[in-house]
């Protein structure tokens, strides 16, 4: 048995037909139809006219704004531009046009830069007002440093704002951890013209008999599959997922340049084993991070060393009362920068809710060395400049997976 309470401002009457329902129920289909609002404390039900109400939401996110930039950038050639200078400047000037200052630009043969920006609590305002809308007496507070968000609108609209905010706090709060390797190779004879990826997708699938013992019907006995075999992969009768050995995860059919690998939960050993037929495999970092949604994880790994990037100064003219000058040597200024040396990973995932990850990868192998060049300035004279000289190997791609699996990307040969 219920008691039930109605509001002095409700009025009318309804004509409703309901048939094998409760009485929640009821309520809810008469709120959604005529647009009374009710609450239940215990066994009493009160029954509220449409008015504006005030909630108070809570939301666990931290009270900051990230952003992130990753840039692979192709520089090929350059050219010199002039710009007229017409600054008064005493002393002697330095060879060249005088009253113009020379300059080099790169051209850029290829450019990508990918950018984010996490702003929770902005986008969380800026969505609430807009779905609340602008009506009289509606209002929206958002307190990032209490966590809290209180809104004051008609029932109706305060129940679209709970169901938004608790699909974002689904989709915010999914996390994923990354595991990586970022291997070198250094290829054996036969195999200068890259690893053949080829051989993992005609063999079906790649997997570890210590992920689970018992062999599953139709495979012949292994004893060491990515050691015994001579292409470093188990023999299989088929490419199809036997539910007797769940760890095997079927392949898709791959061609020598593919570069997306469907490998089991405990493949990282299979594909190094796999690499290390091909070759003698060093690993430079096996990094391993947790990230949230759409969170940008950054990995770095390495050096910071200063170069010498800019030289100023010159000879300047001293004037005396005998009307002779005399030159006096100023020491040069000297202009550093950071060149760094060393292994760097950013990742962006993207999480739904069918646990397919969409990922942003941006690894990057470099090393900085100093390299002497000398440069004849005809009658000024000969310079020996100590400068940067870098190498690096790095990608940019966007791939798409399952929870699980493994993205093997290579071809950065050299």
């Amino acid at each position: 048995r219920y008691s039930m309470l109605v509001h002095p401002a409700v009025s009318g009457q309804l004509s409703v037909t309901l048939k094998g329902v409760t009485l929640r129920e009821a309520l809810d289909a008469i709120r959604e139809v005529y647009g009374f609002d009710y609450a239940i404390d215990g066994r009493r039900v009160t029954v509220f006219p449409p008015t504006l109400q005030t909630r108070v939401f809570s939301i666990n996110a931290l009270a900051l704004q990230r952003s992130g930039r990753s840039e692979v950038r192709v520089s090929s050639g350059a050219a010199p531009v002039s710009n007229s200078n017409t600054a008064a400047n005493s002393g002697t000037a330095a060879p060249g046009t005088p009253g113009t200052t020379t300059t080099v630009q790169p051209h850029e043969s290829s450019q990508l830069s990918t950018k984010v920006a996490n702003d929770f609590w902005g986008e969380v305002s800026t969505s609430l007002k807009a779905l609340v809308g602008n009506g009289e007496g509606r209002t929206v507070i958002t307190s990032p440093q209490t966590g809290t968000v209180a809104v004051r609108a008609m029932p109706e609209e305060l129940r679209h704002v709970e169901a938004w905010l608790k699909a974002t706090r689904v989709a915010v709060e999914r996390q994923v951890m990354l595991e990586a390797k970022i291997v070198e190779v250094e290829l054996r004879e036969g195999y200068q013209s890259g690893i053949d990826w080829s051989r993992v997708g005609d063999r079906g699938a790649i997997g570890q008999t210590s992920v689970n013992p018992s062999i599953p019907s139709g495979v012949s006995s292994i004893i060491n599959p990515l050691v015994s075999n001579t292409r470093g992969l188990p023999t299989l009768s088929s490419g199809t997922q036997n539910p007797a050995w769940p760890d095997l995860i079927p392949l898709p059919s791959a061609g020598g340049g593919s570069f997306g690998l469907a490998l089991s939960r405990g493949g990282f050993q299979a594909l190094l084993s796999f690499i290390e037929s091909h070759g003698d495999t060093q690993i430079l970092s096996s990094p391993r991070i947790a990230t949230l949604n759409n969170q940008k994880a950054v990995l770095k790994v390495g050096t910071d060393d200063y170069f010498i990037t800019g030289i100023s100064g010159s000879n300047t003219t001293n004037s005396t009362t005998s009307g002779t000058g005399s030159n006096v040597n100023q020491i040069p200024t000297l202009t550093l920068t950071p060149f760094f040396s060393g292994i760097a990973l950013d990742v962006t995932p993207q999480i739904d809710a069918a646990d397919m990850i969409t990922l942003h990868i941006h690894p990057s192998v470099s090393s900085v060395t100093e390299k002497v060049k000398q440069v004849d300035l005809g009658s000024v004279g000969n310079f020996r400049l100590p400068l940067a000289s870098s190498s690096i190997n790095e990608t940019d791609t966007v791939v798409r997976i399952p929870d699980g699996q493994i993205v093997a990307i290579g071809g950065l040969m050299q």
